[in-house]
């Protein structure tokens, strides 16, 4: 348990580790109880931090992958669902050399629906720009976790249920969602795959 002081508030944070709230990797997490803010640092969603806010686990798993800030002791952006204006106050007190509360980079529903693509062309686009950008030659392997290969492929991980709630979906569907899209870039020789790896 680690209380730091923020100007006149005292937080009380718990570190520990659970599974990430989007895509469910184990990650490491740290409360904050105050101001009922979680911050997570996941191998396959990076740094974020979310409070109370409600959002499409479909769309924000991609987003955080495609846009991720990787855990490590250089980085200190991280998405966070905290007001745009308290954001580019931080921002720029990080500038000034006070770094108590990082980097932090604004996102929210409207933010990640303008990212997210809408067609499957679109798709495309960006699962081959990513595999392009993380591989420094071409035909070299690209080795990603399950969580990574449903984000990237845009995999929905929930289903919606006729009386409106939100369930994870079958494992089974979703592999056979993976097996398809993997299919449909192969077929359009952007890729080569086999389980458990990809080639560019």
């Amino acid at each position: 348990m680690e209380i730091r002081e923020d100007g006149d508030k005292t937080h009380m944070q718990k570190e520990e580790k659970k599974n990430c709230l989007i895509c469910g990797s184990e990650s490491y997490c740290q409360s904050d109880y105050s101001n009922i803010r979680i911050f997570y640092v996941c191998p396959t969603c990076g740094r974020y931090e979310t409070g109370l806010n409600k959002f499409d686990r479909n769309k924000m798993g991609p987003y955080l992958f495609y846009n991720r800030f990787d855990g490590n002791d250089l980085e200190y952006r991280y998405h966070t669902t905290l007001e745009k204006e308290l954001c580019d106050q931080y921002r720029k007190e990080f500038e000034e050399g006070n770094n108590t509360h990082g980097m932090p980079v604004h996102m929210d529903n409207e933010i990640i629906e303008r990212w997210y693509p809408s067609s499957f062309s679109e798709k495309l686009d960006y699962i081959v720009r990513y595999t392009g950008e993380h591989t420094r030659h071409a035909g070299q392997r690209l080795v990603l976790s399950y969580q990574e290969v449903l984000s990237l492929l845009f995999v929905d991980r929930e289903d919606e249920t006729e009386h409106g709630q939100m369930i994870e979906r079958n494992s089974d569907d979703c592999q056979d969602e993976i097996k398809f899209m993997l299919d449909c870039l192969q077929d359009s020789l952007l890729i080569t795959y086999a389980y458990g790896r990809m080639m560019t």
